[in-house]
C-alpha cells in the first residue's frame, strides 16, 4: 500500500511544480459552517476514542539515525543487493542486543496483480541466523563475515523475488485460517503449534520508501514487543544532524511501544560501523 501512497506524493509534487499556481477568486457566497448534531452517547464515544488514540500515540517511543556513505553505490560496489544488506543490518542489530534472531516482516509490493496488495518477505532465515553467529564470533575473520553476509543477502534476494512473484506463503496461510474461522471449522493443528505462534509474533516490522519529496517517515510497530523500522537510502535530510543534509547515505526511523527505540538505533549504528570495517572502502569501477 505504501507504493500507492508514494505514487500519490510524487504526482502531487510533480503537478505542483509543473502547473501554474491558481489565482484565488472571491467566493460567490461565504462558506457556511456545518453543525453536526450527535447524541450524548455518540459524543461520549468520540471523546473516548480520541483519548485512546492519544494514549497510543504518546506510548510510542521514536528515534532516528542517519549515516553518510552507506548507500546504494557503496553496497553495489561490493557486489551485494542493497535491500538485502539493509535487512541483514537489522538482523545483526537485534542479535547484538538479545543474542537471538527474531521473526521479521518486510513488505513486498504486489501491485503487479489486479487485486494485489502486499506479501511478507521473511528476512530472518537460517542463513541470516548463521551470519549473526559468525559476526558475533570473536574468532571470525573479515573473510568469514563477508562470506556469511553474501550468503544471507543472496537468500534474502531469492525470498524477495518469490514474494514479488506471488510465491510467498504468509498470505496463503492467513487465507486458509480465515476461511476455517468463517466456516466455523476447527483450526488445523499447525495454527496452534508453538512454532507457528512464535513465527507469527513479528518482532522486527520493516518497510522502505524513498523519494525526494518525502522529508521523513516511519513504520509503526505491530505489537508490544515489536520494533517498527522505516528506512531509506538517498540524499539525507539532516533531521537530527544538520551537517549531514545533502549527503548521500542511509536513514532509519525506529518506533516501539515497550522497548526503547534508541537502543535499537544505537545497535544499528554499531553494526554499520562493523560493516564498513568488514567490507572496506568503496570499490572503484
Amino acid at each position: 500500500d505504501g507504493v500507492a501512497v508514494l505514487r500519490y506524493f510524487n504526482e502531487v509534487a510533480a503537478d505542483s511544480e509543473k502547473l501554474p499556481s491558481p489565482t484565488p477568486t472571491p467566493a460567490q457566497s461565504p462558506p457556511v459552517k456545518l453543525e453536526i448534531e450527535v447524541s450524548p452517547s455518540v459524543k461520549s464515544d468520540i471523546e473516548a476514542a480520541g483519548k485512546a488514540y492519544d494514549a497510543v500515540c504518546s506510548s510510542v517511543d521514536h528515534h532516528c539515525y542517519e549515516v553518510p556513505g552507506f548507500h546504494a553505490d557503496y553496497i553495489k560496489s561490493k557486489g551485494l543487493g542493497l535491500d538485502g544488506v539493509l535487512q541483514m543490518t537489522f538482523q545483526l542489530a537485534h542479535y547484538k542486543l538479545y543474542g537471538i534472531s527474531a521473526s521479521t516482516y518486510e513488505s513486498a509490493n504486489q501491485s503487479a496483480y489486479k487485486h494485489g496488495r502486499t506479501e511478507t518477505i521473511r528476512s530472518c532465515t537460517l542463513d541470516s541466523h548463521a551470519m549473526c553467529k559468525v559476526f558475533n564470533d570473536a574468532s571470525s575473520s573479515n573473510s568469514d563475515k563477508q562470506a556469511a553476509l553474501k550468503k544471507a543477502v543472496k537468500t534474502h534476494g531469492a525470498n524477495t523475488k518469490n514474494a514479488l512473484m506471488g510465491k510467498g506463503w504468509d498470505r496463503h496461510m492467513f487465507a486458509l485460517k480465515y476461511e476455517a474461522l468463517q466456516e466455523g471449522l476447527d483450526l488445523p493443528g499447525i495454527y496452534q503449534d508453538k512454532s507457528y505462534e512464535k513465527l507469527s509474533e513479528i518482532i522486527l516490522s520493516t518497510s522502505t520508501l524513498s523519494s525526494p519529496h518525502i522529508e521523513g517517515g516511519g513504520f509503526g510497530p505491530v505489537g508490544p514487543n515489536c520494533y517498527g523500522l522505516g528506512y531509506t537510502t538517498g540524499v539525507l535530510r539532516g533531521i537530527f544532524d544538520p551537517s549531514l543534509e545533502g549527503q548521500v547515505g542511509f536513514g532509519v526511523a525506529c518506533m516501539s511501544y515497550k522497548n526503547k527505540s534508541k537502543v535499537m538505533v544505537d545497535a544499528v549504528h554499531d553494526v554499520i560501523d562493523d560493516l564498513f570495517t568488514v567490507l572496506g572502502p568503496m570499490d572503484k569501477k
